[in-house]
């Protein structure tokens, strides 16, 4: 039987619940001090077009790394570097991509912080 690899980056917490963590913490913000939702149509359009890029570079992303041969999962040891697809243009487009979800998600929601922090 082998003996599992040592070889890990050390991930503490997933990035995806980091962002998951937040984005609740904001809903629930939003209702103890709810803040109106924006509603016009070019806010919508620009939510939907982030929420368009967040998946294609996520998608994009995932399967430039699959294609080098490489671990997608950050606990797992990586096997290659990829510097090809999007990964030439960002140093971890995956991130890029859920920043982009995380904002379209989050923006709505408006928490009370937001305003203190002049966003």
């Amino acid at each position: 039987m082998t003996k599992p690899s040592t070889d890990t980056p050390g991930v503490v917490v997933r990035p995806p619940l980091l962002y998951l963590a937040t984005l609740l913490l904001a809903v629930t913000l939003h209702w103890f001090q709810p803040m109106p939702i924006f509603g016009n149509s070019f806010a919508i359009v620009i939510g939907l077009t982030m929420a368009f890029l967040g998946v294609a570079i996520a998608i994009w992303g995932a399967r430039t790394m699959l294609a080098a041969g490489t671990n997608i999962d950050p606990k797992l040891p990586s096997t290659a570097i990829v510097t090809s697809g999007p990964f030439r243009l960002s140093r971890n487009p995956l991130y890029l991509a859920l920043t982009f979800l995380y904002l379209v998600f989050h923006r709505p929601c408006r928490p009370a912080t937001d305003e203190t922090l002049g966003i």
